[in-house]
């Protein structure tokens, strides 16, 4: 039994959440090829394909059906939706004008598709009925949940640059905060993140490193607070609460929108800007409300979020897929 995956981002953070860092955890083999032909499809059980979107994987669809190799293709953010001041969207279209209907394509003509959220499921299941959700999930094979929250006066934001519209969105907010906020260190972990920062006091940035890296990072910092400025739009809605795990690991309560995915015992949820200012507020300013979110986050995570316990879903796929009878053309 042996996974071929094939992820234009093994490095990054979605090949952490659903590549090889979750599939290198199932004691299975598994492999990254190069070139994709018929030597390699003899020695491939499922072709494991991550954010599919041009027609370079089409055609690995395509000699996966010849050689009658299962297609399993995953998805963590919304690829028929990405709205047009995304940094990703001039990129993919520049590539792909037409990488949408590609996508669909694609998830028509997997095998199986998994999704990280609800929204994705319900969406994706029109074109494909066998969608299945497969949660991100913290992986308690490399890292252990903290026994206490963290007490400091320190608030992390995370992510990249594709975020810089909610950032702009919820400017006021934080930078009035910031502001009014005497003794509270305010921490920015992404890429080219100094214009937002400019003019505010006692900031820290942080480019964005490898996984571990910033793994370490979020233990050595140890904020008591992620925020997680999120504007209401449908590409957002798609997204998974990775930042929430992620804060829990630092030991921090995560302030994030009242969104489906993001409804979870612990997590501090804001109905829009000025909620968003007054429970970053209160957060900042109960310690006893932080840890209550903190502790209840952390029981969560436990007992439905851990690796060790998702993954049983992908074992199910492989299990499901993986075995394959050459059949005659």
């Amino acid at each position: 039994m042996k996974v071929s995956i094939t992820n234009e981002f093994a490095a990054g953070a979605v090949g952490w959440y659903r590549g090889h860092g979750v599939i290198g955890h199932l004691g299975i083999d598994y492999k990254t090829p190069e070139n994709q032909n018929w030597v390699e499809m003899m020695d491939t059980s499922i072709q494991l394909l991550i954010r599919p979107w041009n027609q370079r994987f089409n055609s690995l669809i395509y000699i996966s059906e010849l050689n009658n190799v299962p297609v399993w293709s995953d998805y963590d953010d919304d690829y028929l939706d990405i709205p047009e001041h995304n940094r990703a969207f001039p990129i993919l279209k520049k590539h792909e004008p037409n990488f949408e209907e590609i996508t669909k394509g694609i998830i028509k003509k997997s095998n199986v598709v998994t999704v990280t959220t609800e929204f994705l499921r319900d969406k994706f299941i029109q074109y494909n009925p066998n969608t299945i959700i497969i949660p991100n999930a913290f992986n308690d094979f490399r890292y252990k949940l903290p026994e206490a929250p963290s007490e400091n006066q320190k608030i992390l934001w995370r992510g990249t640059d594709s975020h810089k519209m909610d950032l702009v969105h919820f400017n006021e907010p934080i930078k009035m905060v910031n502001h009014h906020s005497k003794d509270w260190e305010w921490y920015f972990n992404g890429n080219n993140i100094w214009w937002f920062t400019l003019g505010m006091k006692n900031t820290y940035e942080a480019e964005e490193v490898d996984i571990h890296i910033y793994f370490n990072a979020l233990r050595e910092i140890q904020p008591s607070i992620v925020m997680v400025p999120l504007t209401d739009e449908t590409f957002n809605h798609a997204k998974s609460n990775i930042a929430w795990i992620e804060a829990t690991y630092a030991g921090a309560t995560c302030l994030a929108p009242n969104f489906p995915e993001w409804r979870r015992e612990g997590v501090c949820n804001y109905n829009d800007e000025k909620d968003f200012r007054d429970k970053l507020e209160k957060l900042m300013n109960d310690p006893s409300y932080r840890r209550k979110h903190w502790y209840d986050s952390k029981k969560y995570i436990e007992a439905h979020l851990k690796l060790s316990h998702v993954n049983k879903s992908r074992l199910n796929i492989i299990n499901n897929f993986g075995r394959h009878e050459w059949k005659p053309l």
